[in-house]
């Protein structure tokens, strides 16, 4: 979805300084290593789009990501009161829906206290900057929601995912009983060219990219 926004968008920038890579494993296989190890390298001029359903409503932990550390929807680590500190780890928990291994060195057995600070707060920033997420749950249910195929629509009623509904219509599509991933993921593909330049997910993927610059 995301190249064919690039391709599609008017934008030399973009097709000349935006190079698609996609991470295999899972969301939080993504968070737990992608991201953390890009965080404490202090990369910058990387941005992570994960699938809507990944992404926290910090009203939820209004005890923990409390209102004044937000600075328009985003927590400000420099809002966060050095008393707070000690919370910085449920912080980072909430914030990203995982428990994030933060590795620092030590002593003996004790941890660098000043050292987990500093990647605490490091880690907060990068994904606060670095990380967005897409204007949908996931980019199956989407797609799905686009095709509408008539054939399948009491399916899709019922299917919160969209992978119900690839599934169905590439065997349908392909007149097989079993089908591989890649026959679903080319199946997906001729979805994509339906959707509109005027459409949220659209508009939403060009604005994140156009923050890179």
């Amino acid at each position: 979805i995301i190249e064919f926004i690039i391709k599609r968008e008017k934008s030399q920038n973009l097709k000349e300084n935006v190079e698609v890579r996609y991470i295999h494993g899972g969301a939080d296989n993504i968070i737990q290593s992608y991201i953390t190890s890009s965080a404490f390298q202090g990369l910058e001029n990387c941005l992570f789009i994960l699938d809507g359903d990944k992404k926290q409503d910090y009203e939820q932990y209004v005890n923990t990501i409390k209102p004044e550390y937000l600075d328009d929807g985003r927590i400000c680590v420099s809002k966060i009161p050095e008393s707070d500190y000690s919370k910085l780890s449920e912080i980072i928990s909430k914030m990203t829906g995982n428990k994030i291994d933060i590795k620092v060195s030590g002593n003996k057995g004790n941890v660098n206290k000043e050292e987990l600070l500093e990647a605490q707060k490091r880690f907060i920033d990068f994904w606060e900057k670095n990380v967005k997420f897409l204007p949908c749950d996931t980019p199956e249910i989407f797609l799905a929601e686009l095709d509408k195929d008539p054939k399948f629509l009491e399916l899709l009623e019922k299917d919160k995912t969209g992978k119900e509904y690839f599934l169905a219509k590439t065997k349908d599509s392909l007149q097989l009983v079993e089908v591989t991933s890649k026959d679903i993921f080319e199946e997906q593909r001729r979805v994509v060219s339906k959707i509109a330049s005027d459409s949220e997910l659209y508009r939403g993927i060009v604005n994140m990219l156009n923050e890179l610059f």
